[in-house]
């Protein structure tokens, strides 16, 4: 009964709000989970803004040549983002650092828009070298405002400072969150016990032992006094060094 008076415009913006608020949420909490989704999301918008322009320089005549170059590129560095670990991690944040820097900046002019390529650059590199807390940041920080800022307009209560600070309450609890459950791995290396101590110092003596009897042998084989056999050959060898002795 709720719904029944509402128009379908009302209705399509209440599920639309609905849905932000779910996904913004979502993110908050599994973020840094949705990493693949998140690469190759971000890989496929730099390869459409890049096919974009690469068609608009060319300018083709028939629109849906530029459609076919626009998405043909998204998808490509899309899957690349997908499957090439590093590559997608940098195509993520460079095209948040692009997003973020275009929002602020606003370009009109073609050293504006040098600005935000260098901010995504930038916090593409960043996010290479530190993935896991870069990750966490951005979608727990992007959810939480995005989520905030929709559940302001679905209970209607919209002036500014409501959206902002539900967002960075949103915001902090989801990076308190994911950082408590997305730990670095630690990679322990298994200790020796002390079974495979003492065989691992009985190989070593057995070396020793090996490599003294082979250069033994070959004094034996060598030395100009080899009467009496190999037996004879010790004692004399013995013998001769209790008199250096």
């Amino acid at each position: 009964d709720r719904f029944q008076g509402m128009s379908v415009d009302s209705l399509i913006n209440l599920l639309v709000l609905g849905g932000l608020t779910a996904f913004g949420i979502l993110n908050v909490i599994l973020g840094y989970r949705l990493l693949r989704f998140w690469m190759m999301l971000g890989g496929f918008a730099i390869g459409s803004f890049l096919g974009y322009l690469i068609a608009d320089m060319l300018e083709f005549s028939d629109q849906n040549i530029t459609l076919a170059v626009t998405l043909g590129s998204g998808a490509v560095l899309g899957l690349i983002a997908f499957f090439i670990y590093r590559a997608g991690i940098f195509m993520l944040g460079a095209g948040i650092g692009l997003a973020i820097g275009v929002y602020v900046l606003h370009p009109t002019t073609s050293a504006t828009f040098f600005i935000c390529i260098l901010a995504g650059i930038a916090l593409g590199t960043l996010g290479v070298k530190f993935a896991r807390p870069v990750v966490i940041f951005v979608t727990s920080a992007a959810g939480g405002l995005l989520a905030g800022f929709a559940v302001t307009k679905l209970v209607r209560i919209e002036e500014f400072p409501y959206g902002l600070l539900i967002g960075l309450v949103l915001a902090v609890l989801g990076m308190l969150i994911q950082f408590a459950t997305n730990k670095p791995e630690i990679i322990e290396e298994p200790e020796e016990t002390e079974d495979e101590m003492e065989s691992y110092a009985a190989d070593v003596n057995a070396g020793y032992r090996q490599r003294n009897m082979t250069g033994f042998r070959e004094d034996y084989e060598d030395g100009p006094e080899n009467e009496g056999g190999i037996e004879a050959y010790g004692k004399r060898s013995k013998n001769k060094r209790n008199e250096d002795a």
